[in-house]
This record gives structure tokens, sequence and C-alpha cells, in this order.
């Protein structure tokens, strides 16, 4: 075996050496325990532009390749040089092989004549040409109904060697004949290149339903159980076998009545979704260590990956997404950057624009967390012939003013967090073709200097807490109406919204120590526990303020069983499991005057004829102590959320996972947390600024951790001077505040 081993990396070696030398040299480095690109061993800026070159091709007829070049050029007048461009990949002894190499150094000739100094992070699309197909009829995404989609199957034996093979020969190309303006490569596979299995939102069939997908999930069977007793006790299926295990049915899957599940009622279907994450995660892992393997060090190397707070499939829950098994990704030494989409459900003027991903444990591991800008801008031509635009109007701010308000706000997240972004022509129609739209960046550039000298570790004191292995029991409508939609997406939203910065995070990385800032945390979905982390998180309860979302440790790890007393191990409160009622919720009348200075309206719970639809959901409510303070009960009159004052250290229970903005900041409060605005508004900050985005016209209070004069860097007028200070504004305004010293 050893030798097998010594032969295949001798292989690559000889490979890697017959690339040409790099004329430039790219990697990740932490200062100050923030990661940054640096390039030839200085660190650098890390905005960029993301040019759809791919439209220029395949949809030639509607494309404007001048497009591409202007907003290169735009880009270019704000000192932003790295460009990432589609990139179809050169499939070698393929019928359209010299087809693919001319249409790549049409897209990259085109982008260099726009810009000498360009430095060019191709989106290698892992999608076989038809010829490729032809020859592997077999080799496409199955669904239950039969029909094929339009991806690769990465489980069919031939498209790993061959994506590899491809790989390396458009690689090759790439550095021969462009290689000084070669900055780093993005691994984009899987659905939109985010590494999602391939779905149909708008049909009901479940995917990979093929056999080679059915004989990859039998050999991790077979790793994970070892015996056919074994796997038979795990299913609940005395009939099954390691050799005839198979897919969950689409009716598990859909199952319309409750979202979460335990493995007591039979692994299937969790051990399915498991299986997708883990091969998912290797899958990657490995093609980043092939390539890095190839390439060799001074590239940088991306893809999308970790989508913790969202996902791709409304009709099947979470499991089909393939985003939750992260730790293989995050240890990877080959990814650099991971990406993902600025959040879809607040993006208005006003919004809080939360991650899709678990930003911040990214981040904390070494890793630069991207955030990608696709927001559709004024320039979003709703009449073009693509018919994604159609969805994109639902965001489309109605002028430039309004765009370069969104803009700016999500360049004040992205720098208070030190992460990357690039500008995202999504669909390479123009959208940031527009110099007035550029301009945004200037205001930026002295915190960029200032960031690039001396970087600040984004700490925040709020943490946002997500659990990768509880998702994989979140299944069916149930799953995406309740648990998930309003429990993890919707929530970064209301988070936002408290008037203090806030953090994303995965649930082991913050028990581990890795955040020692953060006074609040929001379990939102910590349903699955284990002993040991029930412990910890008791422990952790111990010492901060805690916001417990539905059902935290409901589904014991230990023995797969539901529990209602692990509940009250993990957050102390004692619960009583409801069934056969009606479960909307309304505000206790007492508890009025208790969120009374927080203005907004407040709201409880899911609407009532919404909620019951799920008939088999299970429902919690909280039994008072004494100095307990019942906040909301269901309409059927028991408690659904408790406040427990606890000093410093308060520990809020709630029946639903939908909270309001007004009782969330009011645990900010108790729990120490320092808010710099009023609640509703959005802040993002760190030790050089504070970006202040207000969601009303009038006046908003700021109050920054130190008191001093205060100005803004857009408008350079001294806009504060002391402990707190008032400033008129208008809905969507973003104020970038720097102390004057």
């Amino acid at each position: 075996m050893k030798k097998i081993f010594v032969a295949v990396t001798l292989g690559c070696s000889l490979l890697a050496a017959a690339l040409p030398p790099k004329e430039h040299h790219f990697e990740v480095q932490q200062r100050n325990g923030v990661p940054l690109i640096y390039k030839d061993g200085k660190a650098m800026h890390s905005r960029m532009f993301f040019a759809n070159s791919s439209n220029m091709l395949i949809f030639f007829k509607n494309g404007k390749p001048e497009l591409i070049s202007s907003q290169i050029k735009h880009a270019k007048s704000q000192g932003i040089d790295m460009v990432s461009l589609a990139a179809w990949m050169i499939w070698p002894g393929s019928a359209e092989e010299k087809t693919q190499k001319k249409q790549l150094d049409i897209v990259m000739e085109h982008a260099i004549q726009a810009n000498p100094d360009i430095l060019i992070i191709p989106r290698l699309l892992f999608r076989p040409p038809a010829s490729w197909y032809k020859k592997y009829p077999d080799a496409k995404t199955l669904f239950t109904d039969g029909s094929y989609g339009t991806l690769p199957n990465y489980e069919h034996p031939q498209f790993r060697p061959d994506l590899r093979k491809a790989i390396e020969a458009t690689i090759s190309h790439l550095e021969e004949k462009y290689g000084k303006h070669i900055a780093g490569y993005h691994l984009a596979g899987g659905m939109w290149s985010e590494w999602f299995y391939e779905v149909d939102p708008n049909r009901d069939p479940w995917p990979c339903w093929d056999k080679h997908t059915a004989r990859s999930f039998r050999k991790w069977l077979k790793e994970r159980y070892k015996t056919d007793e074994a796997l038979q006790k795990a299913w609940k299926n005395p009939a099954v076998t390691l050799d005839s295990a198979a897919q969950p049915a689409l009716a598990v899957m859909r199952d319309p009545n409750r979202g979460i599940h335990a493995p007591a009622e039979g692994l299937q279907p969790i051990d399915f979704g498991r299986f997708l994450s883990e091969r998912t995660a290797a899958h990657l892992s490995e093609i980043a260590a092939e390539t890095r393997q190839f390439v060799g060090k001074g590239r940088l190397l991306l893809a999308f990956y970790g989508y913790t707070f969202a996902w791709h499939d409304f009709k099947h829950g979470p499991a089909t997404s393939g985003h939750y098994a992260q730790e293989a990704v995050l240890n990877s030494p080959d990814i650099d950057i991971l990406c993902s989409p600025f959040g879809y459900h607040d993006r208005r003027l006003g919004g809080a624009v939360p991650a899709q991903a678990a930003a911040e444990t990214i981040m904390k591991r070494g890793k630069i967390y991207l955030s990608e800008e696709d927001l559709p801008t004024h320039l979003t031509d709703a009449t073009n012939d693509f018919p994604a635009l159609r969805n994109n109007q639902l965001w489309k701010p109605r002028s430039a003013g309004e765009t370069r308000k969104l803009l700016r706000r999500n360049l004040g997240i992205v720098y208070a967090k030190n992460y990357a972004i690039w500008w995202m022509d999504l669909h390479g129609t123009g959208w940031y073709n527009d110099p007035e739209l550029w301009k945004e960046m200037e205001f930026f550039k002295k915190i960029e200097a200032k960031s690039l000298a001396n970087p600040v570790p984004y700490e925040p004191e709020i943490g946002m807490i997500g659990d990768n292995n509880s998702m994989l029991h979140l299944f069916g409508a149930g799953s995406y109406s309740r648990l998930v939609t309003e429990g993890m997406i919707h929530m970064g939203s209301r988070i936002g919204h408290i008037g203090a910065p806030f953090g994303q995070y995965l649930q082991d990385d913050l028990l581990a120590g890795l955040f020692p800032k953060v006074k609040l945390a929001v379990f939102c979905n910590s349903f699955v526990l284990n002993k040991s982390q029930r412990e910890a998180m008791r422990r952790y309860a111990g010492n901060h303020g805690c916001i417990w979302v539905y059902a935290p440790g409901f589904i014991d790890g230990d023995t797969g069983e539901f529990s209602v007393e692990k509940i009250t191990e993990v957050t102390g409160f004692k619960v009583k499991p409801l069934k056969g009622k009606t479960f909307g919720m309304v505000a206790e009348p007492a508890s009025a005057e208790f969120m009374k200075p927080y203005v907004l309206p407040v709201k409880y719970g899911m609407r009532e004829d919404f909620d019951k639809q799920y008939k088999d959901n299970f429902y919690f409510s909280p039994v008072p102590e004494k100095n307990d303070i019942i906040i909301a009960r269901y309409t059927s009159g028991e408690p659904a959320v408790v406040l427990r004052p606890n000093g410093k250290t308060p520990q809020l229970f709630s029946g639903s996972p939908v909270l309001p903005i007004a009782l969330m900041r009011k645990m900010a409060d108790l729990s120490g947390v320092h808010s710099y605005v009023s609640c509703g508004n959005v802040v993002n900050a760190n030790e050089n600024f504070i970006a202040v985005t207000s969601d009303r016209d009038g006046y908003i209070t700021i109050t920054p951790r130190k008191a001093g004069r205060y100005r803004d860097i857009v408008s350079g007028k001294i806009i504060g001077n002391g402990k707190s200070f008032n400033v008129p504004v208008k809905k969507g305004d973003t104020l970038i505040l720097e102390e004057v010293k």
C-alpha cells in the first residue's frame, strides 16, 4: 500500500513541477488572529469583483461582453484587480476540448484586455460536456420519479477521475498562458456551484436515487455498522442488510406533519442525510488536496460551503444540502477561503443581512469567510430573458441612491467582521455597470489601510449558535416551516436588529471556548445533545445569558430517544409536553410593562392557523419557578415563554422558534451586552469603526463604547461628541463612524 501511495504522490509532484514558475505568490496568513490574503508576502485588501463571463458564451445572443469589460474597469478604478470569472473547464479527450480551450481563452483575454494588472480567480465549473454524458448516460442526478437532472453524480465511478484530469488540464492551460494573472482557483461543484445536491424547488422528487449513490451509501453503512444486526437495530427493520440497504423513500422525506425526528424512530433517513453531508465534505476536501498537490503553494483555493444557517431544499428539509459535516472542510489545510452569499431574508433597506454560514467559526479556524454580494441593483432588468432575474425583483432597489445605501451597509458588515467580499454581476448583464456605485468603495479605504496594518478580531458579545448534527434530524415540511426558516434563517435577521453586534458560530466551537467575549448565546437548534454536551452547556449557562429555542436536548444523543427530562438537564427549565392543543401565542399582559422601553411591536410565536398544519409537532410549556417572569402564553393558557432573571446570567426558554426583537434586546441588556443603538436598528462594529444602519426615518441615538468625538467617514463631518448623541437619518442610511483622536 505504501508503494502505491508513493507512486501516486511522485506522479502528481512531477505534474506540479511541470507548471511554470509563479510570478506572484498568494496565500492566507493570520495577523493578530485575523486571516488575511497575502500577495508576495504583503497583506492586501480582499475586495473583489465577480464577472459572470459564462453568459458571454452560453447566452451570447443576449449577452453583451462589453458589460464585463466595463465593470472590470470600474473595479480597477477603485484599486480592485482581483476578479473571479466563471470558467468552463477543459475535459481532455472530449469532443469539445478544442472549443473549451478557445472559450476559456476568450474569457481570459477579454478580462486581461480590460485590466492588464488583473489577478484572476477562475471559478472552475465542475460540469462535464455533452459528449461525456453521452458516454456515461447514467452519470447525472437521478430523482425518485425516474427523471434525470442536469448535474453530475459525484458517486459515479468515472466522474472523479475524469474531473481530476479536467482540473489539471484547465489549470495547466491557465498557468502556462496566463500565470502572472492567476491568484487562485474556485472549486465550484454542485447546484449553483455551491456544493448542494441537485433539487428542483418546483417539483417533489428526491435526488440521489441512482445505483451509484446506493452503492456508496452501502459502503458508508458497512464502515459505520459493521454487521447486519447493528444496522437492523438502528433502522428498526429486521429485513434490511448491509447489502440491501437503500435510500429512504420520498414519502419519508416529505413528512408533512412533523419536522424533528429521533434516531430511535429509525435511523435510515438521518443516516442518509449524514451520508450526503459527509460525502460532500469528503469530495470537496479531497478535490482541494488533489488540486493543491498539483498546483502547489502560491495559489488561493476557494469554495462555497458550510451553510449552517440556510439551505436550499424547501420541500424535504435541510438533509439534502450536504452542508452539515464541516469538520473535514474546516480542517483542510488546502482550502483558504469559504464563501456564501449574504442572507436572502433581510436585504431590504434597513435590514440586517446575516451570513448564511457560521462565519465567525470559519474565521477563527484560520480561513477567510467571503460574502458574495449578489445584490440586485437598480440596473437589474426584469425584462431580461434570464428567468432567474424575476426572483431578484423582490429585493431590487429603485434607484442608484438606494443601491448605494444597500452596498454601504454590506461593506460596513464585511469590514467590521474582517470578511472578504466580491460584488457579483450575477447574470452577466451589467448589474454594477455604473461608476456611481463604485464610489462606495472609496469611503472604506482609510479603514482598510488601518485594518491591514493592525487588524482587530471581531469579538461581539452576542452569539447566534448553530448545530450541524441537529440539522440532520430535521426533514419534512414541518422542519422547513417552523424549525429552520424561523429558528435559523429568520432568527439571524431578528438578532441583527437588537442594536448590538452579533456573530454566528458552531455550537462545538463556542463550548470549546473559542469565543470568550460572548455574553448572550442564542441556541437556535441544539436539539440533539449527548451527556458531555449537556454538561458543557449547563456549565456555560452558569456564566452567560442564554436563550433556549424550542427544545434543546430533546433528543438524547446517547440513546437516540426523545427525552423531555433532557431539556431540563440542559436548560434548567422543567417543561411539560403539550399535545392536542392550539398553539398560537399571546403576550402576557403583565410583561407589557417589562418590554415597554423597546417600542417595537411585540409578537410571539407562529400564526395559530399556520402552526396547526403540523399536527404531530411537539410543543413544550416551561414551568415557572419563583421569581420567573411569564412573557407569553399559548392560546390554551399554558406558559410558552418564560424568563429567569438570574442576575447577569439571565435564562430565557421559548417554546416557539419565533422570538420578538424587543425580547432579545431585553435579554442582551440583562446579560450586560453593550448596545450601540436603539432596538430595531442595526450595528456592526469593531475597535476601528462603527457602522450603524437605520431601519426608520427620524433620529437615531448612538452610544459608542467610549465617549468621544466621532466623524462620519462618508461626509467627513463630526456628528457626535460625548457619551451618546442623536443623529438625523432616513430609513436605510448607514453611518460609518470613526473616533477623532
